[in-house]
Order: structure tokens, then sequence, then C-alpha cells
């Protein structure tokens, strides 16, 4: 198995527990509140997001659930993925 290979694995694996541990979060929640919102940083802290990519992403997230009538963990939950595509898509570019 080839440097690439093993990284491609690794990240695979760091992907889903990040996915594994916010399904967690938002499976059987009827709320957003800020306990979700300090629970949420800390697993993309964990996830070696960044601190400041991390509290960024969760601050965009709180706007946007302000803005949004849908506001339940499964709405939610999409939101944060779109905001997290949009932070890659940056930084690639």
């Amino acid at each position: 198995m080839g440097i690439f290979q093993k990284f491609k694995k690794a990240f695979e694996k760091t992907r889903e527990n990040v996915k594994g541990k916010i399904d967690e979060l938002v499976t059987g929640r009827e709320t957003i509140d800020e306990e979700f919102y300090e629970e949420l940083e800390e697993i993309l802290i964990e996830a070696d997001l960044g601190v400041e990519t991390a509290v960024s992403a969760v601050e965009e997230l709180r706007e946007r659930v302000k803005e949004e009538r849908e506001r339940g963990p499964e709405e939610v939950k999409g939101y944060l993925k779109d905001i997290l595509a949009q932070k890659l898509e940056d930084l690639q570019q």
C-alpha cells in the first residue's frame, strides 16, 4: 500500500469518526441549544479542523439557524455540511 493510500484510509477513518460523533450529537435532540453548539465545537476541534475554523464554522451555523425557519437537528446537520464544504472549497482556492 502506497503512502497516498495510507493517507486516504486515515482520512476516511477520521471522517467516519467525526460523522458518527455528529450523528450521535444530533440523534434524538429536539432543540438546538448552547450545549449543542459547545459539543459540536469540541467535536470539530478534536477532528483537527483547527480552533479558528471550528469556532468560525459554529458561529456561521448559529447565524444560519437564526435566519432559517427549519431548525430541527437534521436541518442543522445539513447546514453544517454546507458550511464545512464551503470552508474546504475556500481553502482549495
